[in-house]
Order: structure tokens, then C-alpha cells, then sequence
């Protein structure tokens, strides 16, 4: 089942005065729950690049690694611990009947269509971006290794982010096989005209 938003549970929260403590329990685990999906392996997948194209040598990337394993080895403890708290406080909630987001006004029921279609469209998108990749055979392996990757973050999140990632990349191969097009038209155009300077 595909979540609700996040400005709809918080404006659903926010009309009783009860929910204030789970309120503020989702928007931490939010925050945690968002970096797992993203914001560690953004930065892994960066490292890896950056090694890639020789900004850092061996030792000083194996050193990143060590210290983004780490960090992201916290955030992963965190966000358990803020998962159990929000599941307390949902309980709760759920004991004394004030939990519920049911009965949806006219205005609230357009707003839930309009963020669910634009989930479908983002989620269109990165099938479109991952059958580009998939027919040019272009970085699956690595798509599969960041997808694979261990991570507190749900492995459909992690594909979605390699596909990105790698569709970023694609991109500035082909912006660079394009400017060395160009650039080889004008050498030979440069060639052919010094020749009748001769």
C-alpha cells in the first residue's frame, strides 16, 4: 500500500491536540527515514565516483568509506529506536479511538489525488529512465550493486536511487561523447583548411 504524505498525516495530527507527542515523533523519523533512503548512499555513490575519476586516492577513499559506514551505522541505530517510539505513541493513540484519517473533506480528497498522481508520474519516470539504462546496457552491474547495497532503507527506494544516479551519469557520457563529436568535426575542418595554406 503506497503511504500517505507527510503534509496529510501532519495536518490530520495537528486537529488533535492528543496526537501533538506522535506529531513530532513522525517528523524526526521522517527526517531519519529520508536519509536512510538517500541521503548515505547519495553519499557513498559519491565517494565511489570520486574515486573513480581520481579526485581521491585509495587510502583517503577506503578512509571515507570507513567514516560514512560509521555515521550511517548510527543513523540505521536512530531510526530504529525512533521507530519503536512512534510505534508507542501510535498504540497509544490507537487505545484511546482518537486515530483515525477517515472522513476526508472535498478539498483534502483532490489534494490526496493530486499527490498520488504525482507519485505515479515520478515512478513512471524511473521505469522510463531504467528500461533506457536496461536496452543500453549501460552500468548494470552497478545498479545492481547499489541496489543490493545493506541499508535500513527499502530496496525499492535504493533502486530508484541507482537508477537516478546512473541516469545522471548516462547523461554526462553522452554530453561528453557529443562535445568530442564536435570537437573532432572542427580538428578535421582545422586540418583540411590549413592545408591550402601550404
Amino acid at each position: 500500500a503506497m503511504p500517505l504524505p507527510l503534509e496529510t498525516i501532519l495536518a490530520e495530527l495537528g486537529r488533535d491536540p492528543s496526537s501533538r507527542l506522535l506529531l513530532q515523533r513522525y517528523k524526526a523519523h521522517a527526517i531519519l527515514q529520508e536519509a536512510a533512503a538517500a541521503y548515505w548512499p547519495s553519499l557513498i555513490f559519491a565517494a565511489n565516483v570520486a574515486h573513480a575519476d581520481r579526485k581521491v586516492d585509495p587510502h583517503e577513499h577506503a578512509y571515507i568509506l570507513v567514516r560514512l559506514a560509521s555515521a550511517q551505522q548510527q543513523a540505521e541505530q536512530l531510526l530504529k529506536t525512533s521507530a519503536r517510539g512512534l510505534e508507542q505513541s501510535q498504540a497509544a493513540i490507537r487505545s484511546r479511538g482518537s486515530f483515525g484519517l477517515v472522513g476526508k473533506e472535498d478539498g483534502d480528497q483532490r489534494h490526496l489525488v493530486r499527490v498520488f498522481a504525482t507519485r505515479a508520474l515520478v515512478d513512471w519516470a524511473v521505469a522510463c529512465l531504467g528500461a533506457l539504462l536496461f536496452v543500453t546496457l549501460y552500468r548494470l552491474p552497478c545498479i545492481v550493486t547499489d541496489t543490493l547495497r545493506k541499508s535500513d532503507a527499502k530496496r525499492t527506494d535504493r533502486f530508484k536511487l541507482a537508477i537516478v544516479n546512473h541516469s545522471l551519469l548516462l547523461a554526462q557520457d553522452l554530453k561528453d561523447l557529443v562535445l568530442a563529436f564536435f570537437c573532432s568535426v572542427l580538428a578535421l575542418l582545422t586540418l583540411v583548411r590549413a592545408v591550402e595554406f601550404l
